[in-house]
């Protein structure tokens, strides 16, 4: 309740956390059928989905070598233990409390889950095809999600040590393009931090 009152409540401050998720609950507002409160649930529950579903993506493509079994019985083995593995961690995620309270609840908490997990999975693309586009996309969400959760600045030291070691393993890291690619998505997904500031400049909130 105080999370949605901090971005509706009549004559309340802009709220300079979550502002993405605020805007969400602004348009949710707007919308008929049921209250603001139900909207954000079925939105956090989706949220709560889609990251259960990515983290068994993400999961499915750890390699585990499975040795004293060579030939083709290898590779099947190792493909029943991939899968496994991202049906173990998808309902374990799913069962979690915390994970599963916060899915049923109007709460941000499985937005910024599924911001991390959607990083997460673009890196892996980019581990998987050197594209970069996918070099790109990592890093818009990885932006977008320090504007959104302070959490992901845990994670600044680990990003650039692992985009530049995937760039260096792909030889991209004299391209100018990749360079435009690895710098320009952090760029673009930081936009929405000027932007609120601006808001909260203009409401008087800071000065």
């Amino acid at each position: 309740t105080q999370e949605l009152l901090a971005h509706l409540a009549p004559g309340a401050a802009p709220s300079s956390l979550n502002p993405a998720w605020g805007a969400l609950v602004w348009l949710f507002a707007r919308l008929p059928g049921m209250p603001v409160a139900g909207w954000t649930g079925a939105f956090s529950a989706c949220c709560g989905a889609a990251a259960v579903g990515l983290l068994g993506r993400l999961m499915v493509r750890v390699g585990f070598v499975i040795r004293n079994e060579p030939g083709r019985e290898s590779f099947n083995r190792q493909a029943q233990a991939r899968r496994l593995s991202g049906l173990v961690a998808g309902l374990y995620l799913a069962s979690s409390i915390p994970f599963w309270t916060a899915s049923t609840r109007s709460l941000p908490g499985t937005f910024h889950i599924l911001l991390l997990l959607a990083t997460a999975w673009m890196f892996s693309q980019y581990q998987h095809w050197g594209r970069r586009r996918h070099l790109f996309l990592t890093g818009l969400f990885f932006g977008f999600g320090l504007t959104e959760f302070p959490t992901f600045a845990f994670y600044l030291p680990a990003f650039f040590f692992l985009m530049a070691r995937e760039m260096f393993r792909w030889r991209a890291l004299a391209s100018w393009r990749a360079q435009m690619a690895i710098w320009g998505g952090p760029g673009l997904g930081l936009l929405p931090d000027p932007i609120n500031a601006y808001v909260l400049y203009r409401e008087g909130v800071v000065t």
